[in-house]
């Protein structure tokens, strides 16, 4: 990335591993600030602190799972008193549980719904106040292309994903 972030306050969901992690990365070479949720894996979330602190950026784990409302609000709370308002929000954290529909279970369907779509939803909600207080935020929500053609055993995250671009673009208006 050739931009400068000049210690803004960066929160990316799903922080840990993949996607999220690359972005992680990215964000604190940029000169971000940045904390970043993890839901289960601490042992990968304590290896990205320490490889971030040793290229000299800053990175720090929380963790929260992105259905809780009240697990969010708290680390978004700790986040603004311990990093300041947080000014950009990577909403990464994604699940898929991968079956034809006809197989699909209920928990199945709600398991990705959750954190795909609710979770963006929650975290967005938590997040707004400190980009009014910053005056200054973005917001970019990580979705897929599945969430605008669909793809067979995938109808839970297809789902998940079109009401996410969906949300997005009303965000943006």
């Amino acid at each position: 990335m050739n931009i400068q972030l000049n210690n803004r306050v960066c929160l990316v969901t799903g922080g840990d591993r993949g996607i999220g992690r690359s972005i992680v990365q990215s964000l604190a070479a940029s000169g971000g600030v940045v904390a970043f949720f993890y839901r289960t894996h601490e042992d990968f979330a304590g290896e990205l602190e320490k490889e971030v602190a040793a290229t000299g950026g800053r990175a720090r784990a929380f963790q929260a799972d992105v259905t809780d409302e009240a697990a969010v609000g708290e680390a978004v709370r700790t986040i603004h008193d311990e990093m300041g308002p947080i000014e950009i929000l990577i909403n990464n954290a994604g699940v898929n549980r991968d079956r034809s529909f006809a197989k699909m279970t209920t928990e199945e369907w709600d398991d990705v719904i959750a954190v795909n779509l609710r979770g963006t939803f929650l975290v967005t909600k938590a997040v707004l106040p400190n980009l009014i207080e910053a005056g200054w935020g973005r917001i970019v929500n990580i979705s897929s292309i599945v969430g605008q053609r669909g793809n067979f055993g995938q109808a839970n995250y297809a789902a998940s994903k079109a009401g996410l671009l969906g949300m997005t673009k009303a965000l943006a208006v």
